[in-house]
C-alpha cells in the first residue's frame, strides 16, 4: 500500500490541482505571505527553513517554524519569541482535487506522547501534515535533533511523539480524499 491517492494512481488524473512555492525571509514572530487564490478546504501548506548565516545557528537553534493557511490568499509563518536571526522559509501550498475533507488545528503539548482528537476519517484515504513552534530556550536543542512526529493512530486520533521538556505549538492538517 502506498500513497497512490495523492498522484491519482489506479484511475483518473492527478489529485493535485495546483502547487505554489516560494521563499520568505522571516525576521519577526509572525509574517503573512500572499499566495494565488486556493480553496482552504482543499489545500495544505508544507515548509522547510534555513538560517541565513551559519554564525547565528547557535543563537537561533531553538527556533521551530510553524505555518498555516489563514484564508484563500494568505499563508501565515510563525516562530517563537526567542528568534535572534533571520530565517529563510521555503513554503509550498498544494491544492488538491477529490478532497472529502480537511481538518486543521493548533495544539499545545510538552508531553513525549499525546493525542489530538479529530472528526472521524477513513485512515486508508488520509494523510497528516504539520509544523510547530516552541518555547525552547536551550540553544543545544534543535528541530533536527529532536523532531516532532505526528501520525494517524485511528479514525479519530492523531498521535504526537516528541522529545519532552519544552512546549510545542503544533499546526496540524489532516486531509481525507474521496
Amino acid at each position: 500500500m502506498g500513497v497512490g491517492y495523492l498522484t491519482g494512481q489506479g484511475g483518473g488524473g492527478s489529485n493535485i490541482k495546483s502547487i505554489q512555492r516560494g521563499t520568505a525571509t522571516l525576521s519577526a514572530t509572525s509574517q503573512n505571505v500572499t499566495i494565488s487564490e486556493v480553496s482552504p478546504t482543499k489545500s495544505i501548506v508544507r515548509i522547510g527553513f534555513k538560517y541565513q548565516s551559519d554564525n547565528t545557528m547557535v543563537q537561533a537553534a531553538q527556533n521551530f517554524i510553524g505555518a498555516r493557511i489563514t484564508n484563500s490568499t494568505t499563508v501565515q509563518l510563525l516562530l517563537n519569541t526567542y528568534a535572534s536571526a533571520q530565517i529563510d522559509v521555503y513554503w509550498e501550498v498544494i491544492e488538491f482535487n477529490n478532497v472529502k475533507s480537511i481538518q486543521t488545528g493548533v495544539y499545545n503539548t510538552s508531553l513525549a506522547s499525546d493525542s489530538i482528537t479529530i472528526a472521524n476519517v477513513n485512515v486508508s484515504k488520509c494523510s497528516v501534515f504539520h509544523s510547530c513552534t516552541s518555547d525552547n530556550t536551550t540553544f543545544q536543542i534543535t528541530p533536527v535533533m529532536y523532531p516532532l512526529n505526528l501520525f494517524i493512530a485511528n479514525g479519530t486520533t492523531i498521535t504526537t511523539k516528541q522529545f519532552t521538556g519544552f512546549d510545542r505549538t503544533i499546526y496540524w492538517q489532516v486531509i481525507e480524499f474521496n
